[in-house]
């Protein structure tokens, strides 16, 4: 990605100072032992930085989301989520026991259920780029490329083309949010992934679920935080088939295959 100059240094600068403001924030509710408060701040100051990278190196606040492809990855959004959640809980807990015992400030005890669940959303964002890379090698039909590309660019104006079977867009900010929804090949693009809305649904819920168990902990704990919230094996057991089922999907062809010596020759521009 290129990195957008002036206004977006200066929108990034603003999030940045946003996200220290709201860190210092943090500070002070934990000093005033405000639990839930502190956590939720923190939280807002986690997404803000993120925002403030994203603004930094993409010029959009939710560049952070956007792949190689310029679009918006379902695998990064729920990786973020999942960090974003998890290192505001841990920096607020830590923060808190400092005040009580600080030589034992991290002795938190993190299930390994949340252990798990951590690991398959790293392994999924790995696996994902895995396959993906696979596919920028391969070549689609050519007559399915056109077809395709021209369709798609004159419904919604956008600037399309294409990395071997896959489809990209031409610049970062031409990423959509439906993006997380659509196939990513020239033969699924258009398309909905059914894989896809399962294993969003799927982690929306037990982010929010479990960032209200985070909240019921700082709000009803006083004293040393020593663990955080035990999550269901079987809950861990149906995110990881999700998990699964959404790469299995995204590993299988999608798209007619063409001549592989045609591979690395771009598509003519759709209307010339």
């Amino acid at each position: 990605m290129q990195r957008q100059e002036t206004g977006s240094a200066a929108a990034s600068l603003v999030v940045v100072l946003a996200a220290a403001l709201a860190f210092g924030a943090g500070v002070w509710f934990v000093w005033r032992d405000w639990r839930l408060g502190a956590w939720l701040v923190n939280l807002l100051a986690s997404l803000l930085l993120f925002a403030a990278l994203g603004m930094w190196i993409g010029g959009r606040p939710d560049s952070v989301l956007i792949d190689n492809r310029n679009v918006i990855s379902l695998s990064r959004l729920q990786m973020a989520a999942w960090s974003a959640l998890i290192l505001s809980a841990l920096l607020t807990a830590a923060g808190l026991n400092m005040r009580i015992a600080p030589d034992a400030a991290l002795n938190i005890a993190l299930p390994e259920e949340l252990l798990w669940l951590m690991g398959i959303s790293a392994s999924s964002l790995a696996g994902s780029a895995l396959i993906l890379n696979t596919k920028r090698s391969a070549a689609a039909d050519p007559d399915l490329v056109r077809q395709t590309l021209g369709r798609t660019s004159s419904s919604d104006g956008a600037d399309l083309t294409r990395q071997g079977v896959l489809v990209a867009n031409a610049s970062p900010r031409e990423a959509h949010w439906s993006d997380l929804f659509t196939g990513e090949e020239v033969g699924n693009f258009s398309q909905l992934d059914l894989s896809r809305v399962q294993m969003f649904y799927i982690s929306f819920l037990t982010v929010v679920v479990y960032g209200v168990m985070l909240g019921s902990l700082f709000a009803s704990r006083h004293g040393f935080i020593d663990h955080f919230p035990a999550i269901s094996g079987q809950l861990v057991g149906l995110i990881a088939i999700s998990h699964g089922g959404y790469l299995a999907v995204k590993a299988v062809p999608h798209s007619q295959r063409g001549n592989p010596a045609g591979a690395g020759t771009p598509p003519d521009p759709p209307g010339n």
